[in-house]
């Protein structure tokens, strides 16, 4: 159901016209009789009907009002394998608009993030691929645990090692990449009778799974003073009984965030005393610096009871065709283990002891040093552009992570923007997407991890010339 206002009233309007209990050609209240009888102000007023324009529902005839259009099938519905032509995208819901971006050739994505995307590991990843395949070619089809291979456990627990992170392999669980990691969290915790919490804005991937595993949850606002959001995330903790914390203290999707180690220890605290689960989406890799942030799991006490889990994705660092990822389970790897074998299948050996060993050659701590340079590189030659038209001071200045997070001036609408953006065929990531039942209007993200290539250097000065008139214009 729509959160906003606005978006409630226009889809009680846009049903009349669907039904047919308004008819092509009836006129419509003007904007202050709307306003008046619906009970809202002039101004949502104007926004539901300029809705309901952009959905082609409606029109407006100058001198005379407004009036329903012809009724069509809604473009929402078309396949996504058809062409669309902005306008069309323009009048879809939101969400599936950006979602289309994401596959149209023709359009720049700057909408979606794919750090791994911007080093070409093919070749690489061929050649260990091919090497794995003669070297074992029995082993790969016997070895085939739930949790995943002792090999590869024993070789991520290494790589925490070496960044003074203690992990226990027997606390490693392989999965198939971020999604089926949450929902063994999900499952394996038994919380899916029961509400969680979800940082806010949050991760686009979490809550579409949220959202689709009918999963009851409640956001709680990132705050610049963390004492604050601990003190919210306590009366959420009251008045809503939640059983789990969701969150990406790592480089933060959308916003960048990163916590520092004191932030995390005082979240473990607080969860501690509450047995609140902490379920986090860590991103750590993708930091500019050598430097790996700790992830929550690391952090844990030895003697505490405590679930943590840590979820991490092989499609950020090596390849967005590789689904396999793993999951950090302090005290609760045996339920994992459990769930996963009744609700997945195993993990793929071949691609396990594929990133066994670009683990023991070398190759993967070669590859994420390579990838983090380059994101800086990238994050700086954007930053640049967007000084030039004098833009920069929108976001915050980041230390990793592939996406920057825009706050518009008062009287912005990120919604305004992706239009303009759109009929030229460019795509950004509206705030709304990042919690719809809290106001995100004024935000958008934008990733600056695609290949960088001249359609994406020209995608990004477009962005910044036209956010530069559009805040001029306001």
């Amino acid at each position: 159901m729509p959160s906003f206002i606005y978006q409630r009233e226009a889809e009680v309007l846009a049903k009349s016209i669907n039904n047919g209990q308004l008819k092509q050609g009836d006129r419509l209240l003007s904007v202050r009789d709307f306003a008046r009888e619906r009970k809202v102000g002039i101004s949502t007023a104007a926004k539901i009907y300029e809705h309901l324009q952009r959905q082609q529902l409606i029109e407006a005839r100058p001198r005379s009002g407004y009036y329903v259009c012809a009724r069509q099938q809604s473009t929402a519905q078309q396949n996504f394998g058809d062409k669309l032509i902005p306008s069309e995208l323009i009048s879809m819901p939101l969400h599936k608009a950006v979602q289309y971006s994401f596959n149209d050739a023709d359009i720049v994505p700057l909408s979606c993030t794919g750090p791994s995307t911007v080093l070409d590991n093919e070749a690489l990843l061929t050649r260990a691929q091919k090497r794995v395949r003669r070297q074992r070619p029995f082993k790969l089809l016997q070895d085939n645990r739930e949790a995943g291979i002792d090999s590869l456990r024993q070789e991520i627990a290494t790589h925490y090692a070496l960044s003074q992170q203690l992990i226990n392999p027997a606390e490693v669980v392989i999965t198939h990449g971020r999604s089926s990691a949450l929902t063994l969290a999900l499952k394996g915790l038994g919380l899916s009778e029961h509400k969680v919490a979800v940082e806010s804005p949050s991760s686009f991937f979490i809550l579409a799974h949220l959202h689709h595993s009918a999963q009851a949850y409640v956001g709680v606002p990132i705050q610049p003073d963390f004492e604050t959001e601990l003190a919210l995330l306590e009366q959420a903790r009251q008045e809503h009984d939640i059983r789990a914390y969701i969150f990406n203290p790592n480089y933060q999707d959308p916003t960048g965030r990163l916590l520092s180690e004191q932030q995390k220890r005082a979240l473990l605290a607080w969860a501690q005393r509450h047995d609140v689960a902490l379920i986090e989406y860590d991103r750590g890799e993708l930091s500019f610096s050598e430097f790996r942030p700790p992830s929550i799991a690391s952090l844990l006490d030895e003697d505490s009871s405590l679930a943590v889990i840590s979820i991490c994705d092989y499609s950020d660092t090596l390849s967005f065709a590789l689904t396999l990822g793993y999951m950090l389970c302090r005290n609760c790897a045996a339920d994992i283990i459990l769930t996963k074998s009744v609700l997945s299948e195993a993990s793929d050996i071949a691609s396990q002891e594929l990133v066994t060993h670009l683990y023991r050659s070398g190759d993967y701590r070669r590859l994420t040093r390579r990838l983090r340079a380059q994101l800086l590189r990238q994050y700086q030659q954007v930053d640049e552009i967007f000084n030039h038209f004098g833009v920069a001071h929108l976001y915050q200045d980041i230390g990793g992570g592939p996406s920057l997070w825009f706050e518009l001036p008062q009287g912005g609408c990120s919604d305004e923007l992706w239009q303009r953006l759109i009929t030229r065929r460019i795509a950004i990531a509206p705030g709304e997407l990042f919690m719809p039942q809290i106001d995100y209007a004024r935000f958008f993200r934008m990733t600056f991890a695609l290949p960088w290539e001249k359609t994406m250097a020209q995608a990004v000065h477009t962005l910044a010339q036209q956010l530069s008139s559009y805040i001029h214009e306001l």
